[in-house]
This record gives C-alpha cells, sequence and structure tokens, in this order.
C-alpha cells in the first residue's frame, strides 16, 4: 500500500508524518520526497481497514497536510519504469554500471548478448562477462568524450559504446559510472535497411517482396488491387482466415498515400462492435478509410442500414470534400455470401462490385519460399536474433503441407521455429506441423511396399513439377539427373 501526503515545505513536517506511523508500528517499505510537487510517499504492508482510516485522519489533522490520498506507485517508481521500458525498446542492449564497476541496470537484449539470464547480470561486476575492458578502473577522463571498442563475447562481434554518467552537486558535476550501449552489425544493417526505404517511391507491387508475388493467383490479386486502389467506391477484401487480407488492405492504403491523396485515416470497426444502427451511423461519419471486419457479423438491421446508406452514396462517396471509402473484410466466398441465408442479398450486391479475393497460400506454391523469408526475417527482429536461413529440405517440407490456416499459420510454424532453437539454419525437422501434413495416404497398397513408394513418388512429383516447371529445374531441386527426372515423369504420365 502507498500513500501520498500533499503538503507544505517547512521543517519537521516529514519527522511529525513518520512519527505517526511509528506510533501505530506500521512497519514503512518506501519513504520518498518529492519536492518538486511537494509531497511525501510511503509504502507499507496493508492494514486494517480500520487502522488505515485512524491513520489517514490522524495525518490529515497534521498542520500543514493539504491533501492525503492512496496511490498505485511514487513519482520514483513511475519513471524508474518508464525508464526501463523506454531502454527495453531501443535497438541495442544498454548496460548502466557503477564507479566499481558494478550493473545497476541492464536491458534483456543487453544479458541475450552475453548470454546471460539478466538476474545473473544485475549487480555483478561486467569485468565476469566482458574482459576485454577494466571497468572497475574507468575515470571520468577515461570516457569524457566517449569511448568506443570492438570486443567478441558469446560468439558474437560488438562494438561497446561508453558514456559517463555524471550527476549535479552544487554546481558541480561527479562522476556516477557509465552507460553501454551494445551494438551489433546484423542490428545496425537492419536498421539501415529500414532507413533506406522511402515511401515517395512506393508502388502497390513493392508493398510486397517480389519473390512474395510469384504466382499467377497472386500477380492476379496485386493487378485487380490496383485497379481497385485509386477508387473512392466501396470495396470487398475476401479470403479465408489468415490469407493476409490486411496486408492487402494496409497495402491499398500505402499507395494512395503516397499518391499525395488526403484523408488516409484509417478507422477499423468488428461487426460484433456494430450491433445497433445509431452504433453504425456514428462509425461511417468518420471521415478516412471505414473498415468492417468480418461484415457478414453484421445483424440484420445494421446491414439494412449499410445498405441503405450504400444507395445514398451510389456514385460518389466523397461529398462535401471529405473523403471517405467504405471496406468490407470477410473469410466467406461469393457464393458463401450469396448463400447466407442471414446476410442481405441487396447489401451484397452492393459490395460485390468490387471484390479483392486474396488467394488461399495452397493455391500459391510459387510464393512460399519469400514469404517464409520475409517472415523469418521478422520473426528475428521481433525476437532480437540473427538471420534464419531455410534449407531445401525445410522448403519442400512446408510445400509439401496444404496449410489450412494460410499465412496466419505459417507465420506461427516460422516463429515456433526460431524460438526453439539456436540454428542460423532450419531443416525440416524443425517444424512442428500436424500429423500426416503431407497429405499423402501412408497405407500400405495392395500389400506391396513397392507400389507404395511408387504412389507416394508419383504424387510427390505431381505437387513439385508446377513449382519448377522443367525438367532441369526440378531436377535440380530434387538433386538428381536430368534424365533420371525424365524418366520418372515419363513414367507416372506427369505433364505440364
Amino acid at each position: 500500500m502507498r500513500l501520498e501526503v500533499q503538503c507544505k515545505d517547512r521543517i519537521g513536517m516529514v519527522h511529525e508524518i513518520l512519527k505517526l506511523f511509528v506510533s501505530q508500528r506500521i512497519d514503512l517499505r518506501l519513504v520518498e520526497v518529492d519536492t518538486t510537487n511537494r509531497c511525501l510517499f510511503v509504502g507499507f504492508p496493508d492494514i486494517d481497514f480500520v487502522l488505515l482510516q485512524e491513520l489517514l485522519a490522524a495525518l490529515r489533522r497534521l498542520d500543514g497536510v493539504e491533501d492525503v490520498k492512496r496511490v498505485q506507485f511514487s513519482s520514483s517508481e513511475r519513471e524508474t519504469n518508464t525508464l526501463a521500458q523506454t531502454l527495453e525498446a531501443l535497438p541495442d542492449g544498454v548496460i548502466a554500471i557503477d564507479v566499481k564497476g558494478n550493473v545497476t541496470m541492464a536491458t534483456e537484449l543487453a544479458a541475450q548478448d552475453l548470454g546471460v539470464a539478466l538476474k545473473d547480470l544485475l549487480h555483478k561486476p561486467l569485468n565476469s562477462f566482458i574482459k576485454t575492458v577494466n571497468f572497475s578502473r574507468l575515470s571520468r577522463s577515461d570516457i569524457d568524450s566517449g569511448f568506443s571498442k570492438r570486443i567478441r563475447v558469446n560468439r558474437k562481434s560488438l562494438l561497446l559504446e561508453i558514456q559517463p554518467i555524471n550527476v549535479s552537486n552544487n554546481n558541480e558535476d561527479i562522476y556516477a559510472g557509465a552507460v553501454i550501449h551494445l551494438k551489433s552489425a546484423v542490428r545496425i544493417d537492419q536498421q539501415s535497411e529500414r532507413f533506406r526505404r522511402n515511401a515517395s517511391d512506393f508502388k502497390l507491387e513493392q508493398y510486397f517482396k517480389s519473390n512474395m508475388v510469384l504466382s499467377e493467383a497472386m500477380m492476379s490479386c496485386m493487378m485487380r488491387a490496383k485497379r481497385f486502389a485509386n477508387l473512392s467506391s466501396p470495396l470487398m477484401i475476401s479470403g479465408e482466415v489468415g490469407t493476409g487480407k490486411n496486408a492487402i488492405l494496409n497495402a491499398l492504403v500505402e499507395y494512395w498515400r503516397s499518391h499525395g491523396h488526403e484523408g488516409g485515416q484509417i478507422n477499423r470497426k468488428k461487426a460484433i462492435e456494430l450491433q445497433t444502427e445509431a452504433e453504425l451511423a456514428a462509425f461511417l461519419s468518420n471521415p478516412g478509410w471505414l473498415v468492417i471486419e468480418g461484415v457478414e457479423g453484421l445483424v440484420a438491421p445494421v446491414q439494412m442500414c449499410l445498405s441503405d446508406w450504400l444507395k445514398r452514396n451510389q456514385v460518389d462517396i466523397v461529398g462535401d470534400s471529405v473523403f471517405r471509402r467504405l471496406i468490407v473484410l470477410t473469410s466467406l466466398s461469393s457464393n458463401d455470401m450469396r448463400s447466407h441465408s442471414s446476410f442481405n442479398y441487396e447489401l451484397y450486391l452492393h459490395l460485390a462490385q468490387q471484390n479483392l479475393r486474396v488467394p488461399a497460400l495452397r493455391d500459391r506454391p510459387d510464393d512460399l519460399d519469400g514469404l517464409a523469408n520475409e517472415i523469418l526475417s521478422r520473426v528475428c527482429d521481433h525476437l532480437r536474433v540473427g538471420r534464419v536461413s531455410l534449407s531445401k529440405n525445410a522448403v519442400l517440407e512446408l510445400g509439401l503441407y496444404h496449410w489450412p490456416g494460410n499465412i496466419a499459420e505459417l507465420k506461427g510454424v516460422l516463429y515456433s521455429a526460431v524460438a526453439s532453437t539456436d540454428k542460423l539454419i532450419l531443416e525440416a525437422g524443425d517444424f512442428d506441423l500436424p500429423t500426416g501434413s503431407k497429405g499423402v495416404a501412408l497405407e500400405l497398397i495392395e500389400g506391396s511396399l513397392d507400389k507404395t513408394i511408387k504412389t507416394w513418388e508419383a504424387d510427390l512429383l505431381r505437387k513439385l513439377y508446377p513449382k519448377y516447371p522443367s525438367t532441369r529445374k526440378l531436377a535440380k531441386e530434387l538433386g538428381m539427373s536430368h534424365s533420371a527426372i525424365a524418366n520418372k515423369l515419363r513414367d507416372y504420365s506427369i505433364v505440364k
């Protein structure tokens, strides 16, 4: 429990306040004076309610006490936690030491760089972990203008940057320790890459890397998206759960903004949040992009209200020079929506005029390698680890899976794989895919092992041949000779 006592700044004030706690035999855990805001914070274990009421009354009777209230934290606790959160958000590891070289503060990333747990790093001599600099003998003159040194620790090359910590006392700066930044070449490269991205050069196709849009299905989707991007009429983005509908939406908005258009604010609501006509009307009055997720979940009266709104804005939604564009997201196909007994057919007709269907991941086999590597890059950034790549066998393993959860499931599988291993190259066995994920029947065919293996081989080649549409490409991918692959394709009657 913590109390904040607002009081006058006079001699003996703190003594009188603390004497009340002593008289009640209350064990004080925190005493903090905030001279800026003229208050005293007192922390102690929870006490009986009756005793607390008596204590509060006694405190308010003291001469000079203006207010007493319960609080969740003191000023210094708030500042300490704010500082800790700020340091954790930095792209580099940070360590603070005192004049003896003992660690007084450190971030998780710094501990990770040194290969130790954070609790094992705090309050320990930094020289126990970094041997190449004598931190216990550092003086202000050594690092007054900054000091940097390349080191190697925990099998990593790091750049150490040290700055002094000075405390002002009677107009004099006193050396109180140092703050140390741990920079890695990998993180510096990542930051440089993000910095080089120029929004003014943005094109819709560039929202996705080229190796993520190789399949005919995704190229067709992007062509339609580009045609719809500069229009203001309603747009329906449909696709199975996890296909990346929000990524397409973000691409459209960025494309719009990059072409100098105003009104790029996104107002997003889930259908479950729009349960009344009044809630829908308030939502539709906002300027910008009006995004409804899971539009099929709107109740019947709200569907009718939305249909009426679309009728009134059938020609142009820009009325009164305020840009508004309705975007609805749905996991249902056009056929499902037409046959959906509870979905307003007239509303469907309004929305279906511009329908952007995002293909399922199983329909994008050519994009899987690029998608997986892009996801891996982001996962590594999030986990703050070095770049991880996929072996040829790993790509093959991912390509054989059906991916009912689409890109969302792929992200989960790759995140789990990176988080559970220290490997820099993932192999097929590193993925936690459901049993039978290959989609190939494993029962013995006609009691013959030979026929079973040949059936499996034929199914595998039929899946891989469209992805590597020449015997030479397929042979190279599988590590076989060109003639051997040509013979197998002929034996199994596999053609393009």
